[in-house]
């Protein structure tokens, strides 16, 4: 007897255990945020991923989202989404400084809709290691060790830098990229600088050989939104594209736009020469995206021209 009393309460468990369950079940259906995972799909080109390179995050969300925006530890800031004309999937040109650590990055995603909580989603990322080269170069020692009357100017134009670099128009991105010169990249991303025996910044671009006075092209559409003589890169013009992405073109010999002027893909900008710190005729084409310093040829694999 006492046993058929225990079998008793255990299907009395059971069937509390089963209800208790049915009971769960509606409202694991209409969790917000299972609802939220369900309701967005997430795919990152290329996939492999390491220091320096440019990667673009595409989302598609079933939802009636008007903006959204990329959150992420490989970024100081968020980053807005934007969709082309036409397009539902929204999209993100995200980018990896040369001197970001390897490891796992998340991404959220956040989308707003009129009348709706915000959706959000996660997607991460793997940054791998990546070894660069050591170039030694020699040059004027007052680019390695600068006069002490030169400082506030130095200063002066490293502040500049940072406000142009930082002011990014919220545009799309308008259209594909080409390289500002036909020639071959004759220096390397990401090579460690030894100047006059003298450890100094990463470079943060690629270098072209030419002649002086051979014609540099826009690498894209853009905003000129710098053209001056500086210090370091002499004289230099850097191209706003869209959406946190900039061209630093350096070492020009003769700049042919003004500050605030719109250039076309392929329009001539200035010409090659060798002021500021070089070793020679060449131009120095360096992109910033988001703030991170990424190589010029990731971006022009991304964003390639037709």
């Amino acid at each position: 007897m006492a046993r058929a009393v225990g079998g008793e309460a255990r299907v009395a468990r059971w069937h509390s255990a089963i209800a208790a369950a049915i009971l769960v079940l509606p409202v694991l259906a209409t969790d917000p945020q299972a609802v939220q995972s369900a309701a967005v799909e997430i795919a990152v080109t290329p996939g492999g991923l390491r220091p320096g390179d440019v990667f673009l995050l595409e989302a598609d969300c079933h939802c009636r989202a008007t903006s959204g925006s990329a959150s992420t530890s490989l970024l100081a800031s968020p980053v807005p989404l934007f969709r082309e004309p036409g397009a539902t999937a929204w999209r993100a040109l995200l980018g990896i400084d040369l001197e970001r650590a390897p490891g796992p990055y998340a991404i959220t995603l956040t989308f707003e809709a009129p009348d709706e909580s915000p959706l959000s989603a996660t997607h991460t990322v793997h940054v791998t290691s990546r070894r660069f080269a050591t170039r030694r170069l020699t040059v004027d020692p007052g680019f390695v060790t600068p006069p002490a009357d030169v400082e506030p100017r130095i200063l002066a134009e490293a502040a500049r830098l940072r406000t142009v670099l930082s002011s990014a128009t919220d545009r799309t991105p308008m259209g594909p990229l080409q390289p500002p010169l036909p020639t071959a990249v004759n220096s390397n991303f990401g090579s460690r600088s030894i100047f006059n025996g003298q450890p100094r910044s990463p470079h943060a671009g690629v270098d072209f050989s030419g002649d002086v006075g051979t014609p540099i092209l826009a690498p894209g559409s853009a905003i000129v939104a710098l053209a001056e003589d500086l210090y370091f890169t002499g004289r230099t013009v850097i191209l706003d594209h869209g959406q946190g992405l900039f061209s630093i073109l350096a070492h020009l010999s003769e700049i042919g736009v003004a500050e605030g002027a719109r250039v076309e893909r392929g329009e001539a900008v200035g010409t090659l020469g060798a002021t500021g710190r070089v070793t020679g005729p060449h131009l120095h084409w360096g992109v910033r995206l988001h703030g991170a310093r990424v190589d010029p040829l990731s971006a022009l694999s991304v964003l390639q021209a037709g």
